[in-house]
């Protein structure tokens, strides 16, 4: 991920229904959308957003919708919020073709490479990104 994606990725908010009243305070956030610097046509978009949600519900990955969105709200793409370590989740984000997802752990955003769970940038207080 090179610094022009990183300030997408940090600049992102999230949108989408609260998450559930017991949902753990460490989760991911991953989508499977077109990749930074690609533009897919909308039919391969959904087919890959869906591939995902089905891969989430064959092994029983607890999941909740959120949207990503630029600050401005123009760019948006669905994404899940899944009951998983970064660990699991940067397999996942390789095989839908991310460069990066996000994760919350006890409170705090932060956007990580995928390939490089380790290298995860701290983005804030994930209350903040909600809209």
């Amino acid at each position: 991920m090179d610094d022009a994606e990183l300030k997408l990725f940090a600049s992102t908010v999230f949108l989408g229904e609260p998450l559930p009243a017991n949902w753990p305070a460490s989760f991911v956030i991953i989508n499977a959308w077109e990749t930074t610097g690609e533009t897919w046509p909308l039919e391969r978009n959904q087919a890959a957003d869906e591939a995902l949600r089905q891969a989430l519900e064959r092994v029983g990955l607890r999941h909740h919708r959120v949207t990503g969105a630029s600050p401005d709200l123009v760019h948006q793409e669905p994404s899940w919020a899944v009951d998983m370590s970064k660990e699991s989740a940067d397999e996942l984000a390789d095989h839908f073709l991310q460069v990066a997802f996000f994760a919350v752990e006890q409170g705090t955003l932060f956007v990580v490479p995928t390939g490089l769970p380790e290298a995860a940038v701290p983005l804030g207080p994930w209350s903040d990104r909600l809209r």
